[in-house]
């Protein structure tokens, strides 16, 4: 582990005009998860113009919670280099507040395949457990995206947001033989019933139940009814 004589001379390399050497600073002082070495990222996230390199201290946030990612939401770059770090990030440390402002970036699009099947998966991580009924048709909506990536990456995010109302979607998805992305609708449905706390088939089975039961109590009261005739 580095000491702090090391620790000083990385951070003194922050504003080195050579873009290569200020990645591996970054890189460096993110690696060491001490506090002096993120105040020194933050720093040069602030000032840094290269969005490889903000990208690379933003993904070091995780570590960092009480960051404000809101900023990198919205900072722009390259196929948003910048933004797709900062939903990584969130993601990683499960920040369920973040999901309006996760959602607004994603509408308002520039992301390449990839980034946003990314960020629709943690669109759905994240809002599980969220009453939002906007979610699941907005992931939805990305079951008929023409690049293959998103669309798995849209059922995927299905999956992880175990909302029943995807189920018709999935299924429609998945039956259809000659679209690579079935095999992602079927599993998303296998999530989806595995966190019902109630599996699928025991509700029916209760249903079936309670009909029976009724059908029951309609016939007892019948043979009362004609006994006291009697």
């Amino acid at each position: 582990i580095p000491g702090d004589a090391a620790r000083a001379a990385l951070m003194a390399l922050t504003a080195q005009p050579d873009e290569r050497v200020r990645k591996a600073v970054a890189d460096a002082l993110a690696s060491l998860l001490h506090p002096d070495a993120h105040a020194a990222l933050v720093k040069m996230a602030a000032d840094e113009k290269n969005p490889i390199i903000v990208s690379s201290i933003v993904s070091s946030y995780a570590a960092w919670p009480q960051e404000d990612m809101a900023a990198f939401l919205q900072r722009p770059s390259y196929q948003n280099m910048v933004a797709s770090a900062a939903i990584r990030t969130l993601r990683q440390q499960n920040r369920q507040d973040a999901v309006p402002a996760i959602l607004a970036v994603v509408k308002a699009g520039g992301f390449p395949a990839r980034e946003l099947g990314a960020a629709l998966t943690a669109i759905g991580a994240l809002s599980r457990g969220i009453k939002d009924p906007s979610i699941q048709p907005f992931l939805t909506g990305y079951l008929t995206f023409p690049h293959k990536a998103v669309r798995n990456a849209a059922a995927n995010a299905l999956g992880e947001l175990g909302d029943l109302r995807a189920i018709p979607a999935l299924t429609a998805l998945a039956s259809q033989k000659n679209n690579a992305s079935a095999p992602a609708a079927s599993d998303a449905i296998g999530k989806i019933n595995a966190l019902q706390t109630t599996p699928i088939q025991t509700i029916d089975a209760w249903k079936k139940v309670e009909a029976l039961q009724r059908k029951t109590e309609e016939l007892e009261k019948k043979i009362e009814s004609l006994e006291k005739k009697k």
